[in-house]
């Protein structure tokens, strides 16, 4: 009789087979999950070197051009220093006001740097309202009434005035239009005047009837912050370098023509050795002889600067501003300074 296969062999076969190919596809599996992770651990390294190497050169582009931008720095403080010892006297045409017309040279490959110098001894300045005797609480009046700035009108002008000046003096005692600490305590976020110089142009914000709008200007208007200085000038401004509204403030028989010829005056390098005294306004053809500037106010010379060093490297930007002032001796103080990046 013909035997039959085993129908258990047959079973025990199928099952082998189909154990050995659950193992088989197992470690396929393992392995295709082993190549999943060994890829991603591939490309997470490779990002991870690339975001490296990116911000080893971020880094590497900064020190480049902040080493740049200090190298400007010290250029344009030794050109301060330099003009200080050689004359006694600054206006448009000193090499630090020339500084800023063309880029500093030197070794800087694929790089630029440009400083420019700006004098604060003709500004306002405003520290020297504190002196209850001082005439710059009259011209400061006659600049914000001026029609320059944001004033709403001469009683708003005469109550920035006196704010200000309660702000800068030491005493709690109020000026007829001014503040003092009941003023500011009573407010929301109450503060104290500081009753000492401003440290900064964003402080005047604080001072009862000064806006945004007269600080920072608008389309149409100046703002304060163009032609005041909370560096200390010593009360006085350099007529040589005087802003324009400003001169125009302390004599009120001064007019816009009367500024006008004396600028001209000033933009002509043959009358510079000219600006060595405070008298040469007089020089100024069609001045008024019935108009002297008060020689108390006025000096030639300037002690106090701004300088703005910018740099630029491989698409990069920098900017160092520095505000100094030039001691007797032309030795320079840093007052303080500001890195940006851009």
């Amino acid at each position: 009789m013909m035997k039959l296969p085993s129908i258990a062999g047959h079973k025990q076969k199928d099952s082998s087979s189909r154990c050995a190919g659950g193992q088989q596809g197992l470690a396929l599996l393992l392995v295709l999950s082993m190549i999943t992770l060994l890829v991603a651990a591939v490309v997470s390294f490779n990002q991870a070197m690339s975001s490296g190497y990116a911000e080893t050169n971020i880094y590497k582009n900064q020190s480049i051009m902040r080493a740049m931008t200090e190298s400007g720095m010290d250029i344009a403080m030794a050109v301060l220093h330099t003009d200080g010892t050689s004359n006694q006297y600054d206006h448009g045409f000193d090499s630090w006001s020339l500084l800023g017309e063309q880029p500093i040279p030197g070794e800087f490959s694929q790089g630029v740097v440009e400083a420019v110098i700006v004098d604060h001894d003709g500004k306002f300045p405003i520290n020297a309202l504190a002196d209850e005797d001082t005439p710059w609480r009259d011209v400061l009046y006659r600049l914000l009434t001026s029609g320059l700035f944001v004033v709403e009108d001469e009683v708003a002008a005469r109550e920035i005035v006196d704010s200000l000046a309660d702000w800068l003096d030491e005493d709690d005692n109020e000026l007829p239009y001014g503040a003092e600490s009941g003023y500011y305590l009573s407010r929301e976020n109450g503060i104290e005047p500081r009753n000492g110089p401003f440290v900064s142009l964003a402080e005047l914000s604080l001072v009862k009837g000064v806006t945004t709008e007269l600080l920072y200007g608008t389309d149409e208007h100046l703002g304060l912050r163009e032609v005041v200085t909370i560096l200390d000038t010593g009360g006085t401004v350099n007529l040589n370098t005087v802003r324009a509204p400003v001169l125009m403030a302390i004599d009120p028989r001064i007019n816009a023509e009367h500024v006008e010829k004396l600028e001209e005056f000033r933009a002509d390098e043959n009358n510079a050795p000219a600006f060595s005294g405070v008298s040469w306004y007089r020089r100024v053809s069609g001045w008024p002889a019935d108009i002297e500037l008060p020689g108390d106010m006025l000096k030639t010379d300037s002690q106090t600067f701004t300088v703005t060093v910018n740099s630029r490297y491989l698409g990069s930007r920098m900017s160092l501003i520095a505000d100094l002032v030039r001691d007797s001796d032309s030795s320079l103080r840093i007052v303080r300074r500001t890195y940006r990046y851009l």
